[in-house]
């Protein structure tokens, strides 16, 4: 039973990713998966030094700098020195880089409420129990009660 459990659980996950794949495709600019994932990042945490960037989306320190260079030329976000270091500089999304991420959210929402009523409404409420129930045993061995960041630090 546990293989055909992990085999749905692969199954949703890739119907996720096309439908933030469909989200990103329906935006003016046509950004990478991996550019999407750096904004969305920044958009969690409010700002940060590069080495937490590297860590939090696990890449190297080149990458990050890589992304965060091509971040800048498309005005989507800014780095700034840290006040009370000024070896340290701080990235941070512009208004543009958080009005992309807010117009990727309204379209994957938009998607997956079609996704969800498509179901009845019997199916949805097992589905959320489901979910809330997975998410319950995922989270007891975390010590972290965001769910966000829980799921962000995963990769998931």
């Amino acid at each position: 039973m546990i293989d055909e459990e992990i085999r749905l659980l692969a199954l949703i996950k890739r119907t996720l990713e096309g439908v933030t794949s469909l989200a990103i495709s329906s935006l003016k600019e046509k950004p990478s998966f991996s550019v999407i994932r750096t904004v969305s990042y920044l958009s969690h945490h409010q700002s940060c030094c590069m080495g937490e960037l590297a860590r939090g989306l696990s890449i190297t320190y080149p990458s990050a700098t890589n992304m965060v260079d091509a971040l800048v030329e498309k005005g989507w976000a800014v780095r700034i020195k840290n006040s009370s270091d000024g070896r340290s500089v701080e990235i941070h999304l512009t208004r543009t880089g958080k009005d992309v991420i807010q117009d990727l959210e309204k379209e994957r929402l938009k998607r997956l409420n079609n996704l969800l009523s498509r179901m009845d409404r019997e199916e949805r409420e097992f589905f959320v129990r489901g979910i809330r129930s997975f998410i319950r045993a995922a989270r007891m061995d975390e010590e972290t009660d965001d769910l966000v960041s829980f799921f962000t630090e995963k990769s998931l």
